[in-house]
């Protein structure tokens, strides 16, 4: 039987197209390959250029070529910036291939990638379906299992970190490297003894250059546990197996560049404790505190900058400074929880114990701190005047007292001339303002501690009041060194908060405003934008316990806020970081973890601008009014908060800012600018705003719908230690 010729043609075709494709395929296979070659035996070379050159032939020639486009893709993780290709190449080839055994290598090089950008959440998904797919036999797994513990440390998760570096201890037992790495985990679990067990192993089982670094980590836990004289030893060795062994730069070389250089003055203040020498430990520590570089850092940087917070409170409280070991180890508390440091918990439950003890054989009354105490220049007071011609002087004067009493029980009361002080704070600050006949010359202070027990002073009126004409604008004098923390919160990880548009453009401009236009040092300056919960927290604790007496810090907040009511139906407010989750409130901001930040800070003045929805909760009280001209404002301490609302939503495109920014950078030719005036300034622009919203909403018939009204405030952080004065902007002055 004879086919028809077209059938016979048909044929042929098929045979040739059938052939193509093998013959396609067959040329793909041969440069994955040969890509491979170069993926695998040339990598320590760096010859990824030419692994990518073939994996993309073989892509072209097979485009359903699965693992070529995942082999490529890791690859890409050898570029700069080439984290999105690796994940587009491994999202395609995981659609590719649904339920191959070859999707666990293409998840794992896809979590490297979402781990390189810093998307934990997304690589321990990621990891975590590598090893749902992965054989038990496969010789990658203890890596996917680092891979995992790696994502689960940076993101503090260490319950679940800790159980995969078991798993690569398991599968890698001889790499002393590991047990570093689980000591590293142990200690910010706060279990230091097993901690030092794993450093131990390390060091007994060095094979490796790097597990040395066990000499420098076994640091901390024994200095947690208080046995100062071993933390000493391996001091001492770790610096001689550093000049030995070339080991990654921590302490060794002494350039100022060295990234753990204020960890030297740490190690310096645990020998002095080991030689009890605690006052020069203190200073030590200080010294620590400001060489710490306060901007980004790593857990386990920030866990080594707790444990100078963690040696202070001890060696304060043995000094006899409860208030001041107490300021320390709460400040160690907000950036690491009391379940990841046992120790300062039992500190601070020992130190409640010492003071119910002390206050019930509390027999005296409380101490009156001298240097602290300031009386004011009496100032006339304007009598009621009904006429038109000129200001009558009453006989009374005012005066302004301040100062600080201490006392174990705690402080109940504290009276001037047997007037209550309203703004009294409960470490003793207080403040108020006090009229007296003209021509006294001395005031009563009397204060009380809480078991009733009563101290009395004398306070001297300082001289006559000068006349108008003979009072004159002098130089504030030194205004020390301005510094600013600048916080910009856009892009929010996760979905449930709406990314923003304008926080770090804001930031951007404030920014150059002070640095161009005022004192402010591009190096003074830390800029944070998308910042988590404790990078923020931990910058602005580094630098208020790092500043002088005479220096001024600002911090600028723009993202998003929340607020809620306490147990007393008080507003509790809450700043929220790019990296929170929604309704976590262990991953936001509270406005007492601000107030504990700044607190019992040297720093002069601190100024706090919240441009965020319901900052207005960051406020409890009004503070009063602040007297004098920028001259006297000078003189005294400060601690405020201006915020752009108040327990409202505020608008992205900030108004607040923008009349903020503006005032700043269209001074005139004025050197100092006093936030009062700038304050002022934002009242008239907010006003003018309110009224075009006030005229809106006369249009707007659904109530739900009508826009807020914009509520600035300006007030006093409480407890903080303001004392009434004013953050001062001080102009670079054109040469």
């Amino acid at each position: 039987m004879r086919f028809p010729i077209f059938i016979i043609k048909l044929s042929l075709c098929v045979v040739l197209v059938i052939s193509c494709f093998i013959s396609f395929a067959q040329d793909a296979k041969y440069y994955f390959d040969k890509a491979d070659t170069f993926y695998i035996k040339y990598t320590i070379k760096g010859n990824f250029d030419s692994a990518i050159a073939y994996y993309t032939k073989a892509i072209s020639l097979d485009s359903n070529f699965a693992l070529a486009y995942a082999r490529r893709g890791f690859t890409y993780l050898t570029k700069k910036n080439g984290f999105e290709t690796t994940i587009t190449d491994c999202t395609k080839a995981i659609s590719l291939m649904p339920d191959s055994a070859k999707l666990s290598e293409c998840y794992y090089y896809r979590g490297e990638a979402y781990f390189k950008k810093e998307f934990y959440d997304s690589a321990i998904a990621d990891y975590t379906k590598s090893l749902d797919h992965i054989t038990s036999e496969s010789k990658e797994i203890w890596d996917i299992y680092n891979g995992r513990f790696r994502a689960y440390f940076n993101t503090s998760q260490f319950e679940s970190a800790k159980p995969d570096i078991d798993k690569v201890i398991e599968l890698r037992p001889k790499f002393p490297g590991y047990y570093n790495n689980r000591g590293v985990c142990y200690n910010s679990m706060g279990q230091y003894q097993l901690a030092i067990n794993d450093y131990l192993t390390s060091l007994v089982n060095k094979t490796h250059n790097s597990s040395g670094n066990a000499y420098f980590n076994i640091i901390s836990p024994l200095v947690r546990l208080k046995r100062f004289d071993e933390a000493v030893l391996f001091s001492k060795l770790y610096f001689k197996n550093k000049s030995e062994n070339n080991l990654s730069s921590f302490l060794y070389d002494g350039k100022d560049t060295v990234k753990y250089k204020f960890y030297r003055y740490f190690i310096k203040a645990v020998l002095q404790v080991s030689d009890n020498k605690l006052q020069d430990a203190l200073a030590s520590l200080d010294t620590s505190s400001k060489e710490y570089y306060s901007g980004i850092k790593e857990e386990q940087t920030r866990r080594l900058y707790v444990d100078i917070l963690a040696l202070n409170g001890y060696i304060s409280e043995k000094l006899g400074g409860l208030e001041d070991a107490r300021d320390n180890y709460n400040k160690a508390l907000i950036l690491v929880p009391p379940n990841q440091q046992p120790d300062i918990k039992a500190a601070l439950e020992a130190l409640d114990e010492t003071e119910v003890v002390t206050r019930s054989n509390d027999k005296d009354g409380p101490v009156l701190d001298d240097d602290s105490i300031y009386v004011s220049t009496p100032k006339p007071i304007k009598a009621n005047n009904d006429t038109r011609a000129f200001s009558i002087v009453s006989d009374s004067v005012k005066i302004r007292v301040d100062g600080k009493v201490e006392d174990e029980s705690g402080i109940l009361s504290v009276k001037v001339n047997s007037i209550a002080v309203t703004n009294l704070e409960k470490n003793g600050t207080f403040l108020t303002y006090i009229t007296v006949d003209a021509g006294a010359s001395t005031l009563k202070l009397t204060a009380t501690d809480k078991k009733n027990n009563t101290s009395e002073k004398i306070l001297n009126i300082p001289g006559t009041i000068a006349k108008p004409e003979q009072i004159q604008e002098t130089d504030p004098g030194s205004l020390g060194k301005f510094y600013a923390i600048l916080i910009a919160e856009k892009d929010y990880r996760d979905p449930n908060f709406d990314d923003l548009k304008y926080p770090v453009r804001d930031v951007e401009k404030l920014r150059n405003v002070l640095v161009k236009n005022y004192t402010f040092e591009e190096k003074n300056v830390d800029t944070l934008i998308n910042r988590s919960r404790e990078d923020i927290l931990e910058t602005i604790i580094a630098r208020c316990k790092a500043l002088g007496e005479k220096d001024n810090l600002m911090i600028f907040y723009a993202g998003h806020g929340d607020s809620t009511m306490d147990i007393e139906r008080q507003p509790k407010g809450f700043l929220i970081p790019s990296t929170a989750t929604r309704n976590k409130i262990s991953n936001y901001i509270t406005s007492e973890e601000i107030s504990n930040a700044v607190f019992n800070s040297h720093t002069k003045h601190i100024l706090v601008v919240l441009d965020a929805c319901f900052s207005g909760a960051f406020i409890r009280k009004r503070s009063w009014n602040v007297d004098g001209d920028i001259i006297e404002q000078r003189k005294l301490s400060s601690r405020k908060v201006m915020t752009s609302g108040s327990l409202t939503p505020v608008p992205d495109k900030s108004i607040f800012i923008e009349a903020f920014t503006n005032f700043l950078l269209n001074n005139p030719e004025k050197k100092y600018v006093s936030t009062k005036d700038l304050w002022l300034q934002i009242q008239t622009t907010m006003d003018a705003e309110n009224k075009k919203i006030t005229e809106k909403n006369k249009n707007i018939t659904d109530n739900r719908k009508k826009l807020k009204l914009l509520e600035p405030r300006y007030e006093t952080i409480n407890e903080t230690g303001d004392k009434g004065g004013a953050f001062t902007f001080e102009k670079r002055i054109k040469q």
